[in-house]
């Protein structure tokens, strides 16, 4: 069994995000939106884990796809993908899987375009995205 297979069957209903490496679940995190994946990417305690790793996620839209190029992940699988996710992962040369493509990844209430995903709507690179999300994250606090 690979990598990704084994991250997308780990991927439980109590769960947000599956990391795994050489054959092991290296990491899962719980919790809703793009946090567990910005968190697992972004926090110092965290460095190295994704790169290398297929990764299982719920939802990847492009936001969660510039976090997983940011992170140097090895494949990525979703429940639900975005249209513009596909797209950076596939310039980025990371194979993705998902159960549902979807145009954009709506909010909550789904009324509307996900916030996280308007923020980085024109936004091309890693660091970008980053920066507007550590802001979008900090004025929820």
């Amino acid at each position: 069994m690979t990598d990704s297979e084994i991250a997308r069957d780990a991927l439980r209903d109590d769960q947000s995000l599956v990391v795994v490496k050489n054959g092991t679940v290296v990491l899962t995190r719980t919790g809703r939106g793009i946090r567990p994946l910005y968190e697992t990417a972004t926090v110092p305690k965290n460095e190295g884990v994704l790169g290398g790793a297929a990764l299982a996620d719920k939802v990847i839209g492009k936001a969660a796809a510039l976090l997983c190029v940011h992170g140097g992940v090895k494949s990525v699988y979703a429940i639900l993908m975005s249209e513009p996710a596909v797209a950076v992962l596939t310039a980025n040369g990371i194979p993705f899987e998902y159960r549902q493509i979807v145009p954009l990844v709506l909010n909550r209430t789904r009324t509307d375009t996900c916030p996280v995903e308007k923020l980085v709507n024109r936004l091309e690179t890693p660091a970008e995205a980053i920066t507007a999300i550590t802001e979008f994250l900090r004025q929820l606090e």
